[in-house]
C-alpha cells in the first residue's frame, strides 16, 4: 500500500499524492513557449514533486527533460562547480543515447555543450534544483551564459530552463549578480483545504480507515497545509497512534500527535524553522513577544530571509507574522528562555490552538511547556492562569 511521505519528492505509485493538475498545467504552458523562468516555495512545500510531476508529462512528448541538482555545489571552485556540472549533464544526456564531446570548463565552453545538443536534433528543457547551490564566484557569468541564450535559442538546443529553489530566482540574483532579467516565475502553494482532504482521502480509500471529519479539519488549521507537516502529521496517526484500521483516526490520537510534535518529536521541517529563525533572533524576539506589529517589507533583508525560508509571512493587516501555528508553537518554545522577566503561562497566538488546549484532556501538560519569563508586556499574545 502508498504511504504518506514527508522526506523528499512524492511518487504517485509509492505515496499518496496530491497531482496539482492546474499547477503542473501552468509549468508545461511555459515550457511549450519556450520559457525560462524559476519555481519557488519554502522547504517540504513541494516543489521537487511539482516538477517531477511535469518530467512525466515531458517524457511523453518530443522534449528531452533533464534534471540536475546543485545541492552539493556551494562551495566548490569554479573549475569544479564546471567540472561537476559536465559530470552530471552529461550523466543524464548519455542515458537518453547521447555521447557528446565538448569538455564543459567554463560558461563558453557550457554554451558550446549546448549547441552539440542542437546537432542531435534534440529539444533539451533542463530542470537545476537548488540554484542557490552555485558558487558565487560562477554565478554571474553563468547567468549572463543563460540570459544570452534565452535571446538565441534557435542556435542551440536548450528550449526550455527552469530553476528551482527556496526564493525567486530572479531576485536572488540580482542580489548578487543581477544578469538574469527573465522574471517568468511559478510560486509553489501550500496545499488548500480541499487537496489535504484529497490527499487524505486517497489513504482512506486505500486503507479502508477513515479520519474523523474534524480531525481533517484540524489537521490543516494547525498546519495550513503546509505539504511536509501536513505528511508527518498523518503518517504519525496512521502508522503509530491510531495503527488499528478497523477504528476511525480521531481526535485523541490527533491531540496525542500534536503533543508529540510539540514536546518530543525532532522533526525536520520544525527544526529547519528554527534554525533559520534563529539567523535573526533579536528579530524574531521582536516577532513574537513584541508588543507592537511589525510592517511587512520585503526589502527589509531579514524579513526577505524569513519569508523565503516559509517561516513568517504577512497577515491580512500587512504586519509579519508567523502564520503556522505548529511553528508558532515551536518557535515561541525554543525561545523562551531569550525572554527576562516573571513567570506567565499562555496559549499560541492562534485561536485554533486555543480550541485545541480547550479540549485537550490534559492540558496541564502544556503549562509547563509555554512557560516563559517574558518582557513586561506582551500584547500579542493571549494569557491565561496556569
Amino acid at each position: 500500500m502508498r504511504e504518506f511521505n514527508a522526506e523528499g519528492p512524492c511518487d504517485p505509485e509509492q505515496h499518496f499524492t496530491v497531482m496539482r493538475e492546474a499547477l503542473v498545467r501552468k509549468g508545461i504552458e511555459k515550457i511549450e513557449k519556450g520559457k525560462y523562468f524559476t519555481i519557488f516555495a519554502p522547504r517540504q512545500a513541494g516543489k521537487t514533486t511539482c516538477f517531477q510531476l511535469m518530467i512525466r508529462q515531458l517524457e511523453k512528448t518530443a522534449y528531452l527533460p533533464i534534471w540536475i541538482s546543485f545541492e552539493d555545489f556551494a562551495n566548490a571552485t569554479v573549475e569544479k562547480f564546471y567540472a561537476a556540472l559536465e559530470h552530471e549533464l552529461k550523466m543524464r544526456t548519455v542515458l537518453h543515447g547521447m555521447t557528446l564531446s565538448t569538455h564543459i570548463s567554463d560558461n563558453l565552453s557550457l554554451r558550446r555543450f549546448f549547441d552539440e545538443i542542437k546537432q542531435h536534433g534534440k529539444t533539451l528543457v533542463l530542470i537545476i534544483d537548488e540554484f542557490e547551490g552555485v558558487p558565487f564566484a560562477a554565478l554571474s557569468e553563468l547567468m549572463h551564459t543563460f540570459r544570452k541564450m534565452y535571446h538565441e535559442k534557435m542556435l542551440h538546443g536548450l528550449h526550455s530552463l527552469i530553476l528551482v529553489g527556496v526564493r525567486n530566482i530572479s531576485g536572488a540574483v540580482i542580489d548578487k549578480a543581477s544578469p538574469f532579467n527573465v522574471a517568468d516565475e511559478i510560486e509553489v502553494p501550500y496545499f488548500t483545504k480541499t487537496e489535504v482532504d484529497e490527499l487524505i482521502s486517497q489513504y482512506e480509500r486505500d486503507s479502508g480507515q477513515l479520519f474523523q471529519k474534524k480531525v481533517i479539519a484540524k489537521i490543516y488549521e494547525n498546519t495550513l497545509g503546509q505539504p511536509g507537516l501536513v505528511n508527518a502529521v498523518c503518517r504519525e496517526l496512521v502508522e503509530k497512534i491510531c495503527a488499528n484500521r478497523s477504528k476511525p483516526v480521531d481526535m485523541a490520537g490527533f491531540r496525542r500527535v500534536l503533543d508529540y510534535f510539540l514536546t518530543e518529536r525532532i522533526d525536520r521541517n520544525i527544526s529547519n524553522i528554527v534554525s533559520k529563525a534563529r539567523e535573526h533572533k533579536d528579530f524574531m524576539l521582536k516577532v513574537l513577544f513584541g508588543e507592537s506589529e511589525i510592517p511587512f517589507q520585503i526589502y527589509d533583508e531579514r524579513i526577505k530571509f524569513l519569508q523565503s525560508h516559509g517561516v513568517i509571512a504577512k497577515d491580512q493587516s500587512g504586519a509579519v507574522d508567523v502564520p503556522i501555528p505548529l511553528y508558532k508553537n515551536a518557535l515561541i518554545s525554543a525561545f523562551r528562555p531569550l525572554i527576562n522577566g516573571e513567570t506567565v503561562h499562555y496559549t499560541s497566538p492562534s485561536e485554533r490552538f486555543d480550541e485545541f488546549y480547550k479540549e485537550n484532556e490534559h492540558r496541564q501538560n502544556y503549562s509547563a511547556l509555554y512557560s516563559v519569563c517574558p518582557a513586561p508586556r506582551l500584547p500579542r499574545l493571549r494569557h491565561r492562569k496556569p
